[in-house]
């Protein structure tokens, strides 16, 4: 077993690589949340529909600790925030992604193996 390199945060690049290598949405979409918020598997997967708003000016990510806003209009190759859009549009209420934080935590690895990375949701966190 190999270790992620510590400390290091995955580029939006090697992130939007990585989306590529599966075609299950819930996948991209939670890869991407974690990116954008910087949060732990677990916190992201406690996120409600209702804890998502989407207006014509913003997208709004609230967690207990903190919001996450981005202002649109959204630059026409922001495919996280786009994919977060589609998917959240098409939700029914209640939790977003029915995994488990270890089911998180070993597509984000599998995603980067198929690249040749070694990655861990470690990788995704704020360090500010």
């Amino acid at each position: 077993m190999f270790k992620a390199e510590v400390g290091r945060k995955i580029e939006r690049a090697e992130l939007i690589r990585m989306l590529k290598t599966t075609n299950i949405m819930r996948d991209k979409v939670a890869v991407s949340v974690m990116w954008l918020t910087g949060c732990k598997p677990s916190d992201v997967l406690r996120i409600r529909k209702s804890d998502i708003r989407i207006d014509k000016m913003s997208l709004s990510i609230r967690l207990p600790y903190k919001t996450f806003d981005f202002p649109r209009p959204f630059c026409p190759e922001d495919v996280l925030i786009e994919n977060v859009v589609w998917y959240v549009c098409r939700m029914d209420d209640g939790l977003l992604f029915n995994i488990k934080p270890q089911m998180l935590r070993l597509i984000v690895r599998n995603m980067g193996l198929m690249l040749g990375m070694r990655v861990n949701s470690n990788n995704f966190r704020r360090r500010e």
